[in-house]
């Protein structure tokens, strides 16, 4: 009798060629999903500081939209509007917009500027406030903001006019 070789088996060299085949198209894999996450979440930090910095000037232009008076300070990193109330009549509503710690810092009462103390952030989505500036220019004031979100930065510049007095 005689003894046949089977051919059906795979040798320990192709086993290893194989291995080593799929484990190149298997990093390659990887490496490319990483990279692709990490475009995501960057991309993300991006669109949440940028909307981060609309938010605020939007914000800020609503307050602005029936004040008759603006005062912005020195370094011009904080404004203070004066408004009518048309709840309370010949009371002033004062609105206090600033930069305390790297965050927009927001608060508003009658007859009397709010302190430190009562002004509260707008933005909480762990945005840090680079850069604000405020200008008046005749009736209407400059706002410049600059956001940002791990390392992602964003910037607004807006014009917004204001009723006078």
């Amino acid at each position: 009798m005689r003894f046949m070789k089977s051919q059906a088996g795979a040798t320990l060299i192709e086993l290893l060629v194989y291995l080593g085949i799929s484990s190149f198209v298997v990093l390659g894999s990887l490496l490319f999903l990483v990279q692709m996450t990490t475009a995501r979440l960057a991309t993300n930090d991006q669109k949440t500081a940028q909307q981060s910095a609309r938010l605020a000037v939007e914000k800020m232009t609503y307050s602005l939209r029936n004040a008759y008076d603006v005062v912005v300070n020195a370094d011009g990193t904080r404004v203070t509007i004066y408004s009518n109330d048309t709840a309370h009549p010949g009371q002033p509503v004062i609105t206090v917009y600033g930069l305390r710690d790297g965050r927009l810092m927001y608060g508003q009462s009658l007859v009397v500027p709010p302190d430190d103390a009562e002004l509260q952030p707008i933005l909480n989505d762990n945005v840090e406030i680079a850069d604000l500036q405020f200008k008046k220019i005749s009736a209407s004031l400059q706002v410049s903001l600059s956001t940002i979100k791990s390392n992602r930065q964003s910037s607004v510049e807006s014009t917004i006019a204001f009723r006078q007095k």
